[in-house]
């Protein structure tokens, strides 16, 4: 599973996978997962957790001490500015290799770049400043307004 294919959202992709390192996603993703938040339309200002929906439950999780600096590298999209460790748990997670595309993103690669190419009909060149993947959205990562968000893309509140 890459991340191309993974129709989630970037908390679930980027920040789930922090909370448990060395474990593999088919140990925590169930059929009844449906995604991951930072945030919820009740308590709309992230708190430091992760919100994880389920068919018939929530669950929000504070985020420990330990995590929270890559957990803030993600909310400003610094996806890679990660340290390697987190990374790695990142990858591990997803069960991905080197020639993945969120391999990719982590560590701007140039195969990332070329996906952008061929989607957009435009060359893409490398960059020192820029990330490679589209910048974290708190409203997208909000429980309750991520679907509104989608759905009327209010692209104004960018």
């Amino acid at each position: 599973m890459d991340i191309i294919d993974i129709k989630k959202s970037k908390s679930t992709i980027f920040i789930l996978p922090l909370l448990y390192p060395e474990i593999k996603y088919t140990d925590v993703l169930f059929e009844h997962f449906i995604n991951c938040f930072i945030s919820d339309v009740n308590s709309p200002l992230p708190d430091k957790s992760l919100i994880i929906e389920f068919d018939d439950n929530i669950c929000r999780f504070r985020l420990p001490e330990e995590i929270l600096e890559e957990y803030y590298k993600i909310l400003h999209s610094q996806y890679s500015k990660l340290s390697n460790e987190s990374k790695k748990n990142i990858l591990y997670f997803w069960q991905v290799e080197e020639d993945s595309y969120l391999y990719s993103i982590l560590y701007k690669t140039q195969k990332i770049l070329d996906y952008w190419a061929t989607k957009s009909g435009k060359e893409i060149f490398p960059s020192d400043s820029k990330e490679y993947w589209p910048k974290f959205n708190t409203y997208e990562e909000t429980r309750g307004l991520s679907t509104l968000y989608k759905q009327f893309n209010f692209n104004l509140l960018n």
